[in-house]
């Protein structure tokens, strides 16, 4: 029972750092598309540089990247899918069976898209960038990725929810 306690503990300071990886991540894109789409404008107007041709396709694969990082932070923050509004109306069990059911079907479909994301991957691993010297399925691999960290969120909030219906109707 030790081992398992002390695996699950060292579990979840692994997650916790990868959480924070990912956060500093998307801070530091974020940070890096405002500075270098700022050096782009000068380096296009200012007399004597030249235009940075790559840069639009860089700024958008980082976009790409930040899009999916994100979405999965709003998942794991219960940002995205808001049921408050029905589900203070109903009944405990009611509500939590709603919730049970969006997180349900949110893992189903995203699902759906880690697996036709997978083969995006799959497709593209000899396809380069236009400009860039990179393969587009590391562009792509944004999607699994994204979608992965989203499904372990929803199954964290679907456990979360499930504890909470069984220990309710135990009382």
């Amino acid at each position: 029972m030790f081992n398992l306690l002390s695996s699950y503990r060292q579990i979840k300071k692994i997650i916790k750092i990868l959480k924070n990886l990912r956060e500093t991540l998307v801070v530091i894109g974020f940070l890096f598309m405002v500075i270098f789409s700022f050096i782009v404008v000068l380096f296009r107007y200012l007399p004597g540089l030249q235009p940075i041709f790559w840069s639009e396709e860089l700024l958008r694969y980082t976009f790409v990247w930040l899009i999916f990082l994100s979405f999965s932070i709003a998942v794991e923050k219960k940002e995205l899918i808001r049921l408050d509004i029905i589900t203070d109306r109903l009944s405990f069990r009611t509500g939590n069976i709603l919730k049970m059911a969006c997180n349900i079907i949110s893992i189903i479909f995203l699902a759906f898209l880690f697996f036709y994301g997978i083969r995006m991957v799959n497709v593209n691993m000899v396809q380069k960038a236009s400009t860039l010297p990179i393969k587009l399925s590391i562009v792509y691999l944004a999607l699994p990725v994204g979608v992965f960290i989203s499904i372990i969120g929803l199954i964290s909030h679907l456990t979360e929810n499930l504890s909470k219906f069984v220990n309710k109707n135990n009382k």
